[in-house]
C-alpha cells in the first residue's frame, strides 16, 4: 500500500485512503511522510472498544 500510493503521488495526483485505522502505523507513515493527502476512517464499533474489534 505504502509503495502504490508513493507512486502514484509521484506521479502527481493527490492522494485520498480510506481506512478502517486496523494498520494505524503505515497510515501514520504515509502522512508523516507527505504521501496522503486526506484520510477518512470508517469506524463500525463503539469507539471505546474500537480497538478490540480490529
Amino acid at each position: 500500500m505504502y509503495d502504490f500510493a508513493k507512486r502514484v503521488k509521484e506521479m502527481g495526483y493527490a492522494v485520498k485512503l480510506d481506512t478502517n485505522g486496523r494498520d494505524w502505523k503505515i497510515v501514520k507513515r504515509m502522512v508523516d511522510d507527505g504521501i496522503i493527502d486526506y484520510v477518512a476512517v470508517d469506524l463500525k464499533h463503539a469507539l471505546p472498544s474500537y480497538y478490540k474489534a480490529v
